[in-house]
């Protein structure tokens, strides 16, 4: 069957940011780019080939939201409401975030011309109404993986590890204090990082038929003698002693440039809209940010971080009929063994959950006194599920989406990085020719956009999640 909703998955990044921008702009959004790649070196972000992290400021007032949900709901009206929506931390993967971000404000945009009532960048409306959600949209957190089809930034780091603070780098790059072998990364480091070599047989080594029996053979034996879940351990938790590996968090001392960015960005836009009205502390905050590869085909799972985010979630996100097919199955990554969740459990600097600690210094070190307590806290009552959300949270989850196997993901992943780090890839178009394949290859493991059922079941299932927050903030 034709797909619903493959009209929202663009291309490639430069058509998916034009969009983004263009929609966002019809409906009525304060739009703002930041440059990550200077392409020219000038700064002044004219050239069209700029790498930009793109940040829609959405206000929704209360007609907005109860034609979204096409009922007269009552909105709670004390408190700030804010969603944070963010795509492409991994680059290629933002895909999937960024046709759910367009379904979003295709949504809005369909609302709002149906109501006849023209939106403004200060959220108020022409029939008077105030806003009172604030959504950020953030489109392509690591714009430079974005367009070259890589996981990872410009300068080979995964930004899923490496929201760190300097202290935070110090320890984990300091083998005194972290072992580069902690978890088997470096017992593992010659399947997990192989090298092209320069003579003979080289690309078969990798590459075509013999590269794909070399490395499930060697995957097998491996899982055998180590353990499925130990040696998913070591793969992705992440680490911070061999640049250009994969899962490469960085040295520090400073975070990557997306993250400075957004660090800078997002709390100045929350703390404008807060300032705005004193009523709207203290502040309900879910953030969800868009991932894709693990987990069941065309299934997505929530993963959060800890005990009381797990509690949070099950509260903001309940339980549907959907959930006993497999979709929105919650998470948590502190969890081990061989679910979705394992082997995560020591993973630092991820995003949205390190995010959390910036609102808490910028936004919330001007609550009155006696709302500090409940502005900072994520905890939630000890209930069931049912019981009522607390006046004030952070909730950030990451929304999956699956695609293919573990063993065909990292098969792909260590083709692309050892042909991308090539010395010899430069200057030679056999080699470049090899690594752009391979980063096609990456491309359709992380974004299946020939398969019509799975690219529906992301922007509906995409869909549902916002919307599910905006319900659970109101």
């Amino acid at each position: 069957f034709w797909p619903k909703m493959a009209h929202y998955f663009s291309s490639n990044y430069f058509e998916a940011r034009d969009r983004f921008c263009a929609l966002a702009s019809e409906v009525g959004c304060s739009t703002s780019s930041h440059i990550v790649v200077d392409c020219d070196g000038d700064g002044d972000g004219d050239n069209e080939k700029d790498l930009t992290i793109d940040v829609c400021v959405l206000r929704l007032c209360r007609k907005d939201i109860a034609d979204i949900f096409e009922d007269n709901r009552e909105i709670d009206g004390g408190g700030g409401k804010i969603l944070i929506h963010t795509s492409g931390v991994h680059g290629v993967e933002g895909y999937v975030g960024s046709a759910i971000q367009l379904r979003l404000l295709e949504k809005v945009a369909a609302v709002r011309r149906r109501r006849s009532v023209a939106a403004d960048g200060t959220g108020k409306t022409d029939d008077g109404s105030s806003s009172k959600f604030l959504v950020l949209l953030v489109h392509a957190v690591n714009p430079y993986g974005f367009a070259h089809d890589r996981r990872w930034n410009e300068n080979g780091i995964d930004l899923n590890r490496n929201f760190l603070s300097a202290e935070e780098f110090s320890a984990a790059t300091d083998p005194g204090v972290t072992p580069p072998d902690q978890h088997g990364y470096v017992t593992h480091d010659a399947f997990i990082n192989p090298s092209l070599r320069t003579k003979g047989s080289s690309f078969a080594y990798l590459f075509g038929f013999t590269g794909d029996v070399r490395y499930y053979v060697t995957a097998a034996v491996m899982i055998m003698w180590y353990g499925f879940a130990a040696l998913k351990q070591a793969v992705v938790n992440g680490q911070y002693h061999k640049a250009g590996g994969l899962f490469y968090g960085g040295s520090g001392p400073e975070k990557e440039k997306s993250h400075r960015i957004l660090e800078k960005v997002l709390p100045n836009i929350v703390e404008g809209y807060l300032e705005e009205d004193i009523s709207r502390r203290p502040i309900r905050v879910v953030h969800v940010d868009v991932h894709s590869g693990l987990g069941p085909f065309a299934r997505d799972t929530l993963l959060v971080f800890g005990n009381e985010q797990e509690s949070l979630a099950r509260s903001v996100f309940p339980p549907t009929a959907s959930v006993t097919d497999g979709y929105g199955r919650i998470e948590n990554n502190q969890g081990s063994g061989p679910a979705m969740g394992g082997g995560y459990a020591n993973s630092i600097g991820v995003f949205p959950t390190a995010f959390r600690n910036v609102l808490k210094s910028k936004i919330c070190m001007d609550t009155p006194e006696e709302n500090v307590a409940k502005v900072v806290t994520t905890s939630v009552p000890d209930e069931d599920t049912s019981s009522s959300l607390p006046p004030s949270f952070y909730l950030g989850v990451t929304q999956e989406f699956g695609t293919y196997s573990g063993t065909r993901i990292l098969k792909a992943l260590r083709r692309e990085n050892s042909a991308y780090n090539d010395p010899e890839r430069k200057g030679d178009p056999a080699r470049e020719a090899l690594w752009k394949g391979a980063a096609q290859e990456v491309k359709s493991i992380f974004y299946c956009h020939g398969n019509c059922f799975w690219m529906d079941q992301v922007v509906h299932r995409g869909e549902q999640v916002w919307m599910d927050a905006l319900k659970a903030l109101s």
